[in-house]
C-alpha cells in the first residue's frame, strides 16, 4: 500500500456522502500485516499491491516500461543479473553497511564492464540497499493476508507496471481464498498510482496532473457503501 494515493484517498473519501467524514480513521494507511492483530479495523483497502518479489519479474518486466514509451534494451541479461546480484546482497548480508559494501563492489564490477557510468557507483550502492529495499526484500508480501478475518478490498490497475496484475494478483488471491469477504478489482487504463495513464510507464508519472482517477475513488467508496457501511 502506497502512503501517499493512500492518504489521499483518505481525505477525498472523508467527504463521500455514504462515507462521512467520522468514518475514515488515520489507521487507513496502517499496512495490511497489521490489521489481524487489531479487532477494531473493519475493513482493509489495499492499492495496487505487491504479490510476488520483485526479483520474479525481472525477466519480463524490468525493461517493459522503456519500452512502451518506445526505448529499446541495451545489455538485457547484463542488465538482469546485475539486478539480480544487486538484490541478493541487499537480501542477505548482515547489515546495512555490509550490504552498502557488497553492492558497491557490485556496481563497480559492472561499470568496469561498461553497464553504467563510474560515476554512479556510490549512489546506486547507497540507493539499493537502503533499510527499506533490505526489509523489502526479505518481507512474505502475503503471509499475512491469509489471517485477515474482516472484508477486503484489492484494487488492482490495467496498466500497472511496478505491480503488474498478471503477476501479483494471483498470489493475492490465493493469499485471501479462505476469506469469503474479499473483493477484487482491476481498472483498466491506471497506472500503479491509480491515475489515468497513456501506457502506465514510471516516467510519465511527473506529467500527470491528476491526483487519482474518479473509477478508483468510486470503486473504494461504492465498496465501503455496500459492505462496511452496514
Amino acid at each position: 500500500m502506497r502512503l501517499l494515493p493512500v492518504l489521499l484517498l483518505a481525505s477525498l473519501l472523508s467527504g463521500c456522502a455514504a462515507v462521512g467524514p467520522d468514518y475514515v480513521r488515520p489507521e487507513v494507511a496502517v499496512p495490511a500485516h497489521y490489521a489481524p492483530a487489531d479487532p477494531s479495523i473493519a475493513g482493509c483497502v489495499m492499492l495496487t499491491p505487491s504479490g510476488v518479489p520483485e526479483t520474479t519479474t525481472f525477466e519480463t518486466e524490468l525493461f517493459r516500461a522503456a519500452e512502451a514509451v518506445g526505448g529499446r534494451p541495451i545489455s538485457r541479461e547484463p542488465s538482469i543479473a546485475l539486478m539480480r546480484d544487486l538484490a541478493e546482497a541487499a537480501k542477505t548480508a548482515p547489515d546495512d553497511r555490509k550490504a552498502e559494501a557488497r553492492a558497491r563492489a557490485i556496481l563497480t564490477r559492472a561499470a568496469a564492464a561498461g553497464l553504467l557510468p563510474a560515476e554512479r557507483v556510490d549512489r546506486l550502492a547507497a540507493v539499493t540497499t537502503t533499510p527499506w529495499r533490505r526489509h523489502f526484500h526479505n518481507y512474505d508480501l502475503t503471509g499475512s493476508l491469509g489471517q485477515l478475518a474482516c472484508p477486503v478490498l484489492i484494487v488492482f490497475a490495467g496498466f500497472d507496471m511496478q505491480t503488474a496484475p498478471r503477476w501479483h494478483a494471483p498470489n493475492i488471491r490465493a493469499a485471501l481464498a479462505a476469506n469469503p469477504s474479499t473483493t477484487i478489482v482491476e481498472l483498466p487504463g491506471l497506472n500503479h498510482f491509480l491515475q489515468t495513464a497513456r501506457t502506465g510507464a514510471p516516467s510519465e508519472y511527473g506529467d500527470i496532473e491528476e491526483t487519482l482517477a474518479p473509477e478508483a475513488i468510486a470503486a473504494v467508496c461504492d465498496w465501503i457503501a455496500s459492505t462496511l457501511s452496514q
